[in-house]
């Protein structure tokens, strides 16, 4: 989970309430863990279902909730900005939205909590600036109307921390978060935010220009998200805007017309949400009795607003998707402390899983061969799932996702680990195993993955790591022929231990490589674990 850390001073200035009782109150009435106070620095563990808590901003706007200095969701005056953004055709990230959040106090306090809000959302929700990037800037310091268009790598300006005026192409391959970043977008011809004056505010999603940077003293912020999925950016933006309106002595929101070739939107979109949610529902679900009066109260110490059996719910809670979201917020107001306890009606003693039991050896033996062990979500993409690794095949779909990023679940583990070793390329080698679950049907299947990406790899050596795996289980397999789209024909083999088809092993074609970005030969496999219950 991600740990975000502010001072407990900002806290008290954004607040009113004293330290301790802040600190209290987030031991015990706020989704997360403190994991440290030390000289006045808070350091605290949050959840990913909650990204307004990334930075202080968030989190005091909690705080404020539960000791009632203002309840609600909260709202904000909404203003035309008079910015206009042209917005090109940029295939590999189309889509670019922005707002402005005028009279903010920004200190040296603050810009430290912009950054980290900016980091914690492209690390999780933007898969490290490859789906959403986050820019801020100085209003006052821009000169609009906007362009998001390509610029040639020619192009000169002064990149945030640095020392002088470098070229775009200097910039993607001679700094860090050009050599980290610049491979999300094509290389050359990169897209940019250019101002009126033709100014660049940013190359996206690599560096910003020191120009127009939010810096202390600064009163209106300009804020831009890009990415590759329209509703995952305008979310973050809604998370980042109501971020800093907790700063702001005005709370006015300017919008920005966004001008594409296809239509105008006008951003941020500012929706109040509504879930049908009653205290009956909270009280089965609680095990106690809240009447309609409690549960309003409850409520608007959550920041939601509720009237009728309808809840409220304010635009930065994206991720809240269901009735049980909300009651679990109630839960957490009302302290799980106070919520009655009982013993389950039936006693059995537990005991490991065989499954598990099996996935743990698996495990030591990957381990014991060199190999790292990495996670990933069950929840992935079509273009991880089917795009990348050029295999089609009929995939479950989330009804409701919250982003196309998430928006199937996986049924294999191999693709999501070609795609965590192309980030870490270059390297002379790459052995990485995961075992995790994947659905197949209407079951799901304990699956233990893994890849070799070397010079010279072959089929033998992942027939060799499928042996020494399977042999710490005192198990002998055979290899029979078998045809994987995105895998050589004839360089990969079926797995079999006696009549059953446990998993396959065999070579990755290099067109598949040239997709998720590897260089070197690579070799996957995968055998199911729930197969391997039950064999001799």
């Amino acid at each position: 989970m991600p740990v975000v850390s502010f001072y407990a001073w900002d806290l008290k200035r954004l607040t009113g309430i004293g330290v301790e009782e802040a600190l209290e109150l987030l031991r015990y009435r706020v989704k997360g863990e403190v994991e440290s106070v030390e000289e006045g620095l808070v350091r605290m563990e949050v959840t990913h279902d909650r990204p307004d808590h990334f930075s202080v901003e968030g989190i005091a706007r909690t705080l404020k909730g539960l000791k009632r200095v203002e309840v609600g969701a909260p709202r904000c005056k909404v203003v035309d900005s008079g910015v206009t953004t042209y917005v090109d055709v940029i295939e590999e990230r189309p889509y670019s939205f922005m707002a402005v959040v005028y009279d903010v106090d920004v200190d040296a306090a603050a810009i430290e909590q912009m950054i980290q809000l900016q980091e914690k959302l492209g690390q999780t929700f933007g898969r490290d600036r490859r789906a959403i990037a986050i820019g801020f800037y100085d209003l006052d310091r821009v000169s609009p109307p906007l362009y998001y268009r390509r610029v040639e790598r020619s192009f000169t300006y002064h990149p945030i921390g640095e020392e002088r005026e470098m070229t775009v192409g200097e910039v993607l391959d001679g700094t860090e978060k050009g050599q980290r970043y610049g491979r999300h977008i094509r290389g050359d011809r990169p897209p940019a935010i250019f101002d009126d004056e033709g100014n660049i505010l940013t190359v996206v999603p690599v560096l910003g220009s020191e120009h127009n940077k939010v810096r202390e003293g600064t009163r209106n912020v300009l804020i831009d998200v890009t990415g590759t999925d329209r509703r995952l950016v305008l979310n973050v933006l809604n998370v980042l805007v109501f971020s800093l309106l907790e700063r702001s002595r005005s709370r006015r929101l300017g919008t920005v017309e966004m001008r594409y070739r296809d239509g105008n939107v006008t951003a941020p979109i500012i929706t109040y949400r509504e879930l049908e949610v009653d205290a009956a529902h909270a009280s089965r679900h609680l095990g106690i009795t809240l009447d309609e009066e409690r549960f309003a109260d409850l409520l608007s110490m959550a920041r939601y607003d509720y009237t009728n059996g309808r809840v409220v719910v304010p635009p930065y809670r994206f991720l809240v998707l269901h009735p049980v979201d909300i009651i679990e917020d109630v839960a957490i107001v009302l302290g799980y402390e106070n919520l009655p306890r009982e013993f389950p009606q039936q006693f059995s003693v537990g005991k490991r899983n065989e499954v598990e039991i099996v996935a743990n050896l698996l495990r030591r033996a990957f381990m014991a061969m060199g190999f790292q062990e990495v996670a990933n979500y069950v929840l992935t993409s079509r273009e991880v799932m089917e795009e990348l690794v050029m295999r089609r095949r009929p995939l479950i779909r989330v009804v409701n996702p919250v982003s196309e990023r998430y928006a199937y679940v996986r049924d294999h583990i191999y693709p999501q680990l070609l795609v965590v070793a192309s980030y870490n390329m270059p390297a002379t080698e790459i052995r990485i195993f995961e075992v995790g679950d994947v659905a197949r049907g209407y079951t799901v299947e304990k699956t233990a993955a893994f890849i070799l990406c070397r010079d010279k790899a072959t089929l033998t050596d992942g027939v060799v790591a499928v042996n020494t795996l399977l042999g710490y289980l005192g198990l002998k397999p055979v290899y029979e022929r078998l045809e994987v789209d995105g895998l050589i024909p004839e360089r990969t083999a079926a797995i079999r231990i006696g009549e059953r088809r446990v998993g396959f092993v065999g070579e990755v074609t290099p067109e598949v490589l040239t997709n998720v970005g590897l260089e070197s030969p690579t070799v996957v496999g995968e055998v199911s674990v729930d197969g391997l219950v039950g064999t001799d």
